[in-house]
């Protein structure tokens, strides 16, 4: 997939940041501009993309998924703080998908029938018990609490890692987007638009490694946002 012209992760990764920030700012200061929330729509698609070439790349997948994990809990507090607890974070989706990538990885890699069948079997556990609580969570709690973009949000990273041709994993992104936009609210559909930019990634990271700033930006970015709230409302 690297081509010499086009957009880097490090590229695409800042875009999302942009973008998530524009969206938390909808979120949280000014739920009534409804043009904040569709920029935001960016972000979440082209996340899920770097996820999977994160497990694509990654030497440790267990190290990847738990920085993701830790980052998710860390936002989670932020969230319940800022009286946004009932959304699960979209970090901690995205760890539910590192999980199946790194089933599938296993399968792949696995040349014993019975380790590649237990992998298997326990791949379509996880499928199934995440589109069952996806779909009874919010029943059982009320809409206390339920996932971020959902079961087709969890899987989207599942689907860019397994398509191994371009156009196939952009196809992916508008179907899963499309569908959570079926399922939920008709803004999600703008996040089709997070294709352009992912049609221009040219595979390569880009000149520095910035993953230590997402991760710091993050949590940071969400706590900033909050204290603005608490000063100006």
């Amino acid at each position: 997939m690297e081509n010499k012209f086009g957009i880097s992760s490090n590229q695409l990764k800042i875009l999302a940041l942009i973008s998530m920030t524009i969206d938390h700012i909808g979120l949280m200061l000014f739920p009534d501009i409804l043009v904040l929330r569709i920029i935001g729509r960016l972000a979440m698609p082209i996340f899920a993309y770097l996820i999977a070439e994160g497990c694509l790349h990654t030497s440790n997948s267990l190290k990847y998924f738990l920085r993701i994990f830790i980052l998710g809990i860390f936002c989670q507090v932020v969230y319940l703080i800022s009286d946004n607890g009932n959304i699960i974070n979209i970090l901690l989706d995205f760890s539910i998908s590192i999980i199946i990538i790194s089933c599938i990885q296993r399968i792949k890699k696995s040349n014993n029938a019975k380790s590649k069948t237990l992998w298997i079997l326990l791949a379509v556990f996880i499928v199934i018990a995440t589109a069952v609580a996806c779909n009874l969570m919010p029943r059982l709690t009320k809409k206390r609490w339920t996932f971020d973009y959902g079961f087709f949000g969890i899987m989207l990273p599942v689907l860019v890692y397994l398509f191994k041709n371009r156009w196939l994993k952009l196809i992916g992104v508008s179907v899963c987007m499309i569908m959570i936009w079926l399922l939920y609210k008709w803004v999600f559909w703008c996040g089709v638009f997070a294709t352009i930019p992912l049609a221009l990634y040219n595979g390569k990271r880009g000149r520095y490694n910035i993953k230590y700033l997402f991760y710091l930006y993050y949590p940071l970015h969400l706590g900033i946002i909050y204290i603005i709230k608490l000063i100006i409302i």
